[in-house]
């Protein structure tokens, strides 16, 4: 779904990439146990028992599905729903066990904070008077950077965080 998606996406497709990537979504959505439904457990609409049972692979392409729906959603001019789709990505990202496993990569992560930041500065996510939103997700960033050992995308995350 990634590849065809992102192809779809070069070729300017992009309301279909976002159907396939809800398709592929919607396979996961439907897997919640009946305790996750009952209990309205679930993180970026996918269910905590399904989150909790996923390796740090799937959990990689799952993120890139989200991250790849907004930047459709962006391209689309549809900002609110590329918000969403990136805030589902984090919230998948936060809730994850897998998410702290060694062998996770945390790349996968930077472009939820790139997509994040742009759809805050099209005006799609509200802000208090503090930016508490935004300096939360700048710490988020930094945070994961620092894991990542990556000084490139360090730099970028302390650049963000200095400018809020």
């Amino acid at each position: 779904a990634l590849k065809v998606g992102g192809q779809l996406m070069v070729l300017g497709l992009n309301s279909q990439a976002i159907l396939l990537f809800d398709d592929a979504l919607g396979i996961l959505k439907d897997m919640a146990s009946r305790d996750d439904l009952d209990m309205h457990m679930s993180h970026g609409g996918i269910g905590v028992s399904v989150l909790e049972a996923i390796d740090s692979l799937e959990l990689e392409y799952l993120i890139k599905l989200n991250t790849s729906k907004g930047r459709a959603y962006s391209t689309l001019r549809l900002v609110v729903e590329s918000a969403e789709a990136y805030q589902f990505a984090l919230d998948i990202l936060n809730n994850t066990p897998c998410a702290a496993d060694e062998d996770f990569d945390r790349s996968v992560s930077f472009p939820i904070f790139s997509g994040l930041f742009s759809v805050l500065r099209m005006g799609a996510i509200e802000q208090d008077v503090d930016c508490s939103y935004e300096k939360d997700l700048c710490e988020k960033f930094v945070e994961q950077a620092q894991l990542n050992e990556d000084p490139v995308h360090h730099g970028r995350a302390m650049a963000m965080q200095a400018e809020t």
